[in-house]
């Protein structure tokens, strides 16, 4: 049975407060302190199990707060307070989930002077994970921009910049996001977050380029670069998409898959042909080259030529017929398997190899027993079928008796009695 966390919450205090006098002052504090922060770590566990995250953070704290000036115990202090700031991420909490990350931050600087250590590089995964709450929960992108920025700026990124690249990917996705939030909000606000992503894209793509020239990663970051274009929703950049004035940082970009979709976009875009814009928006989204960030974009793009309500039924319109055409290519190609099946089966049976086993073969010599041959006249006769047993009497059968002769001479070689 699982204890009130309150109560053990209560235990700790009191634990905490006799251990204050003057008896506790004579005594040893650390058998105190240790039974405290178990008491704290219980009641947090406890509130975790009924949901109640905010006072298991409060509670993890509080456990951090006894090792960390009262038991000289830095490190399990750190991490226990990483660990309230975990319950306050699962409660969604940015203001006590900041104030605990910046506690912690503070924390592993002073551990890389003290230990001489790279402990600062741990807090990259935490703001990443502020980051991730931003994003999916309170679909605040900018927020969410700028602590992944924070997070490439604690993961070391010049030492080691290949584990930081997924991060500098979405500081650019954000900061995209974030522009098209506000591109008819605060336009100026809107073209500097625009700046940002394309050149953390540029940057991006340029680097994967210089060391693999085949790596896809770096066109599609290119790609998204220029879908930011689209979505400012000016036909100067159209054009300039169009006509290959774009100083992409790859060599021949426009003609690859992403960059001749691109241009085909920013030509629909251009002619305001909405039907070819949602065809090239749903087939290439169920071939896995455009996702969700892309989706999002492009919509915004297309408010260009339509009504944002307008564009989303024909995209819909485009991705029913879409499914429609993949359902029946499926079925032709099950139909053609079928057909190649049977035409090899045939040509099997057709070879003059083909041999059907003896077993199968009917003999000539066979002749189905005499008993249910049907008789002459009436075959319902008694004589014609042979007679049912009651299960009592014995079997019809007629055990083999000696000849004649030799049952007298049996019969003579007993003795009367």
């Amino acid at each position: 049975m699982s204890q009130d966390p309150r109560a053990l919450l209560k235990q700790a205090e009191e634990k905490l407060s006799r251990g204050g006098g003057f008896w506790g002052f004579m005594s040893d504090k650390s058998d105190t302190y240790s039974t405290a922060v178990q008491l704290f770590t219980s009641a947090a566990n406890a509130f975790e199990k009924q949901g109640s995250y905010v006072e298991a953070g409060k509670a993890h704290e509080r456990a951090a707060e006894v090792l960390t000036h009262k038991a000289d115990d830095d490190l399990d202090g750190n991490r226990a307070l990483i660990k309230a700031f975990e319950m306050y991420l699962k409660a969604v909490d940015p203001l006590n989930a900041g104030r605990c990350l910046k506690a912690i931050t503070d924390q592993l600087r002073h551990f890389e002077v003290k230990y001489r250590s790279d402990y600062i590089d741990r807090a990259g995964k935490l703001y990443a994970k502020m980051a991730n709450m931003y994003e999916d929960e309170l679909n605040d992108m900018g927020a969410a921009s700028e602590m992944y920025q924070a997070a490439v700026d604690a993961s070391n990124s010049e030492k080691y910049p290949l584990q930081a690249r997924p991060l500098r990917i979405k500081v650019a996705d954000t900061a995209a996001l974030h522009f098209v939030s506000l591109i008819d909000v605060d336009g100026k606000t809107s073209t500097s977050y625009m700046k940002k992503a394309m050149d953390i894209y540029a940057t991006v793509a340029k680097e994967i380029y210089q060391k693999n020239p085949s790596d896809k990663l770096g066109r599609s970051c290119l790609l998204k670069s220029g879908i930011c274009l689209l979505a400012t929703r000016d036909s100067v950049y159209f054009k300039r998409i169009i006509e290959n004035e774009v100083p992409f940082v790859i060599p021949g970009f426009s003609i690859t898959q992403e960059g001749l979709l691109l241009t085909n976009l920013a030509t629909a875009l251009r002619d305001q042909d909405l039907q070819k814009f949602a065809k090239l928006v749903t087939a290439n989204r169920t071939n896995n080259i455009l996702v969700e960030w892309h989706m999002t974009m492009l919509r915004t793009a297309g408010t260009y030529m339509a009504d944002i309500d307008d564009m989303n039924e024909e995209m819909k319109k485009c991705e029913r017929l879409w499914l429609q055409g993949e359902q029946q290519k499926q079925q032709e190609k099950q139909q053609r398997d079928w057909g190649q099946e049977n035409h090899q089966f045939s040509r099997y049976q057709s070879s003059s190899q083909y041999q059907q086993p003896s077993q199968y073969q009917p003999s000539s010599q066979y002749q189905p027993p005499s008993q249910y041959q049907p008789q002459p006249g009436n075959y319902l006769q008694e004589k014609s079928l042979p007679q049912p047993h009651h299960p009592s009497e014995k079997p019809m059968s007629q055990p083999h008796h000696a000849s004649d002769e030799q049952d007298e001479t049996v019969a003579d070689a007993i003795p009367f009695v």
